[in-house]
């Protein structure tokens, strides 16, 4: 992979494209810290990309503190842009920037979802988020920064907390009393599933490419979420439980990842082997 700085490294995508690539730098400060952001930024040397992957994630975290989401998440962003500005403007070598964004910047689709696609974030996160890549596409276009903008689609993984839909299954099957009935609203829906370590491959191709523009970071691979239910209780060996799933929209945020084949880079999930993974943890 090319040199590398990172922001985000203590989360789940960070530490694990840490193990894949070491960066040559890692922003350990608080990304609302303008000052610092920038004397960070001005003291990096012969790095080719800033993978910026700090946020403020969770749904239920961001529901309850929108103001810090936004002043991380779109903050902290228009932190790196303008400091990588600056930079452009006294004609210094410029790092190209990942942006770390979700597909949750989408309106739900019945079908799978191409970059062109209406962006209407149906949650406080994906707001966050949508904001931050109108400022990158801003600074990209106003003072031609070099930006990449990676819509992460679903993913889990073994550190994963609970705060997520897999981990949640996990622990809510897990604590079940024996020949409980749970009632799951809310799985109707379809999603796109990816392994972390596909996330972080996924990047450092994109990084080696330099990719610029908006690009889909998925499977393209339907999965109802009432049926990932069943396969978790399945592979838990809970067949004493029964399920209720009310009725409900049967929303999809599914990747067109055709742009992604296109640049050489293919990404399969096989949904039972990320269960099991997922089941040893």
């Amino acid at each position: 992979m090319t040199s590398y700085a990172l922001t985000g490294s203590t989360g789940l995508l960070g530490t694990a494209l840490a193990q894949v690539s070491k960066p040559e730098n890692v922003y350990t400060g608080d990304v609302r810290d303008a000052d610092n952001v920038s004397r960070w930024i001005q003291g990096l040397k012969n790095v080719d990309a800033i993978i910026h992957l700090a946020a403020l994630v969770p749904k239920q975290i961001v529901d309850l503190e929108p103001e810090k989401a936004f002043e991380i998440n779109v903050g902290g962003t228009i932190n790196i842009l303008e400091s990588l500005r600056r930079m452009k403007s006294l004609e210094q070598r410029t790092p190209w920037l990942f942006y770390a964004s979700t597909s949750h910047v989408y309106a739900p689709s019945p079908g799978p979802i191409d970059e062109s696609a209406a962006r209407d974030p149906f949650t406080l996160y994906g707001l966050t988020k949508l904001q931050g890549e109108q400022w990158c596409e801003a600074y990209a276009r106003d003072f031609n920064i070099s930006v990449c903008i990676g819509r992460i689609f679903s993913f889990s993984g073994q550190r994963q907390p609970d705060f997520y839909f897999l981990p949640a299954m996990f622990k809510k099957i897990r604590e079940a009393e024996n020949g409980a009935t749970l009632r799951v609203p809310g799985v109707q829906g379809y999603r796109d599933f990816l392994r972390v370590s596909q996330i972080c491959e996924t990047i450092v191709a994109l990084s080696e490419k330099r990719y610029e523009g908006s690009i889909n970071i998925g499977t393209g691979q339907a999965h109802k979420l009432s049926d990932l239910v069943l396969k978790v209780a399945k592979r838990l060996r809970r067949d004493d439980l029964k399920f209720e799933f009310p009725a409900g929209p049967a929303e999809a945020l599914v990747a067109d990842n055709k742009l992604l084949k296109e640049l050489g880079v293919s990404v399969q999930c096989e949904i039972d082997d990320l269960i099991d993974e997922m089941a040893t943890a």
